[in-house]
């Protein structure tokens, strides 16, 4: 058996065929068409993306990195994640999707991805060192309080020369969001679909909000996105969403949004509430891990020194060891807010030895600080005393969340 990656169309037609033949049984065209759509339109997308495990000219097996661009504060970082993994029916029972993974990992260290993440099924991708690490929120706001909002303002489907303004709508709000994407206009293509992208307009027909609504089985919906950094804008939205499920009668509006979202400020004047579930380890879904841990660090250094700066470490000096098994090892120096990374451990300062992924929860802002400290002893790594105010500073915790939009 070869592991080699797409190098012809018709690699790349067979990929989209299986892809519909195993997931999409009842529709083969739906997922092909996505497919087929995401290695000739995603900005990011290489051949070599997809890992292919082949026999006899073949495929037999396939795992795609999906290259974005993840923020951790304001820092934009190059992501892999991991999607449409799948092994032939006829050739299950051998190791083919763990071997495509390995593969995939080795991919990564050698194009120098600091981070890697995945939609996993449960108790699965564990062992290539992922872990859940973000929560999923829904917020709901009744729907009694909001029929008091009017707005004079249209909101409709979304046009393709919508896409630069809808861009900067989107990169203004979640400049600083950890686990958000950067987008740029190209990646808008799976995005622009008028029955589920609605624009709220000024009076002038310019963009100044949208909101992005899914459907479900049975009636009605949710927001899956939504950015309007306006009243003016909000309230459009909020009359136009109310608007377009008046036939199931909703008594509340859902929005699958962080409760640090600036349009979940707004609804809180409305009575909303959130529903916030954080996943067992196990569970699969929002998984992340850490892939070279001395370059993400470099790479968050911005966030780190701000962070540092605003905290009781702002004119201090001193420095921490990091020791991450299979994400490497490296040293923090900081001396009055600046910070210097090194791909080596320095002899006078204390080290943190923990699992990979315990940290990565971390990085990311999913835990505290003090539980990361208590994982990582329990898992028989090594915790300095006194360490932890200064991994509060580094990695605050946050409500790290990507949109359902960008999924993969």
């Amino acid at each position: 058996m070869e592991f080699t990656f797409a190098k012809t169309k018709h690699d790349l037609e067979e990929i989209a065929d299986m892809m519909g033949k195993i997931f999409r049984q009842k529709n083969w065209y739906e997922f092909y068409k996505i497919r087929m759509d995401y290695q000739t339109k995603d900005p990011f997308y290489k051949p070599e993306h997809s890992r292919l495990a082949k026999e006899d000219g073949r495929i037999l097996g396939h795992v795609s990195i999906v290259e974005k661009w993840m923020r951790i504060g304001y820092c934009a970082i190059k992501m892999a994640g991991i999607g449409d993994v799948f092994t032939h029916p006829d050739a299950r029972g051998k190791n083919i999707s763990s071997h495509l993974m390995n593969d995939s990992i080795d991919y990564m260290r050698q194009n120098n991805y600091p981070i890697s993440m995945l939609y996993g099924i449960p108790n699965f991708y564990h062992k290539f060192g992922y872990i859940e690490a973000m929560g999923s929120f829904k917020v709901f706001a009744p729907v009694r309080f909001l029929a008091q909002i009017k707005s004079p303002l249209a909101v409709r489907p979304c046009r393709e020369a919508d896409i630069p303004a809808l861009d900067k709508l989107y990169n203004d709000n979640y400049r600083n969001k950890t686990g958000s994407i950067k987008r740029i206009p190209a990646c808008w293509y799976k995005m622009l679909e008028p029955k589920e992208l609605f624009v709220a307009c000024s009076s002038n027909d310019v963009p100044i909000g949208y909101v992005i609504l899914k459907s479900v089985w049975g009636g009605g919906g949710y927001a899956a996105e939504v950015v309007a950094p306006s009243d003016e804008a909000r309230h459009a939205i909020v009359v136009f969403h109310i608007e377009k499920y008046k036939d199931v009668y909703p008594s509340e509006l859902e929005y699958r949004i962080a409760p640090d979202d600036p349009f979940f400020e707004f609804l809180r004047d409305f009575g909303a509430r959130v529903v916030s579930q954080y996943l067992a380890e196990g569970q699969g879904q929002a998984m992340l891990r850490i892939v070279n841990l001395p370059q993400l660090l470099k790479e968050i250094k911005p966030v780190l020194e701000r962070r540092l700066k605003n905290s009781d470490f702002a004119g201090a000096e001193g420095g921490i060891n990091f020791e991450a098994a299979d994400a490497g090892k490296a040293s923090l120096a900081f001396n009055k807010g600046k910070i210097s990374i090194k791909n080596s451990l320095v002899k006078t300062f204390q080290t943190l030895q923990t699992p990979q992924n315990l940290l990565t929860r971390s990085v990311i802002g999913y835990w505290s600080a003090g539980r990361l400290i208590e994982r990582c002893i329990q898992a028989g790594g090594k915790a300095p005393a006194g360490v932890s105010p200064l991994l509060e500073a580094l990695f605050p915790l946050q409500n790290p969340l990507t949109n359902e939009p960008d999924y993969f």
